[in-house]
């Protein structure tokens, strides 16, 4: 996990995602704005969990190449939920139709 974070992010917030200066951009409205256009929430059943912030959560993974307990640890939601979210995004070509443009 990254040691250095900007200061203007909270690290214990499940709203905003400590990272380093240069991945400011995951924290930017537009962002999940854009996003927020591909990962609409279900409308039946419980509402559960931000989709766009889950989603932003698994960027973080990546980039701070720390582990789903990791995210468990600083976002306060289990960790098989960001799993289960991952594979839900696999099992609906999620990645696919959202990234369609970049070769």
């Amino acid at each position: 996990m990254p040691t250095h974070f900007n200061q203007n992010s909270v690290f214990c917030s499940f709203n905003i995602i400590p990272a380093y200066d240069k991945f400011q951009w995951i924290n930017y409205p537009v962002v999940r704005n854009i996003l927020s256009k591909f990962l609409k929430p279900n409308s039946k059943g419980r509402k559960g969990y931000d989709k766009v912030l889950m989603f932003l959560w698994l960027i973080y993974k990546q980039f701070a190449n720390c582990t789903y307990r990791d995210l468990e640890g600083i976002t306060g939601v289990d960790y098989t939920t960001f799993i289960k979210f991952r594979q839900r995004l696999i099992k609906n070509n999620w990645f696919k139709k959202g990234f369609w443009k970049i070769k």
